[in-house]
């Protein structure tokens, strides 16, 4: 089991921490998270921080991305801001095997957001969300 659920908690928490409590609005929330989870996402660092590479980091970049997407996307953000981090994650999908490092529970949840994300994303309709 890959570490997907734990990071999708740990960035809704940290995105609602930001909106709610540090008063950052849609953006300034999803900005901040981005930068606190850089060294999870960011492709640069994965061969410098040994702990960040291979099927886990890929499991918790694809958690990080979907569920940040899908809150910027719900709390009506600017998409096009957001926009080049849409196509850094649709890259990462692209390039990685989801059958191989995700449950068929997690695997579950993570095409729901897929099909929120893009949606939203290629048409601007954030209507009922996933979950």
């Amino acid at each position: 089991m890959s570490d997907f659920f734990e990071f999708k908690y740990i960035t809704c928490k940290a995105f609602y921490e930001n909106y709610y409590g540090l008063k950052l609005g849609c953006n300034g929330a999803g900005s901040k998270c981005l930068v606190d989870f850089e060294l999870i996402i960011d492709e640069f660092y994965k061969d410098e921080y040994e702990e960040f590479t291979g099927e886990k980091r890929d499991a918790k970049a694809l958690a990080v991305y979907s569920e940040l997407l899908k809150l910027i996307a719900k709390f009506k953000g600017d998409l096009t801001y957001f926009r080049s981090y849409y196509e850094d994650f649709i890259k990462l999908h692209n390039n990685i095997e989801i059958d191989e490092i995700l449950t068929e529970k997690e695997k579950r949840y993570f095409h729901d957001d897929m099909a929120y994300i893009k949606r939203a994303f290629n048409t601007n309709d954030t209507r009922a969300c996933c979950h």
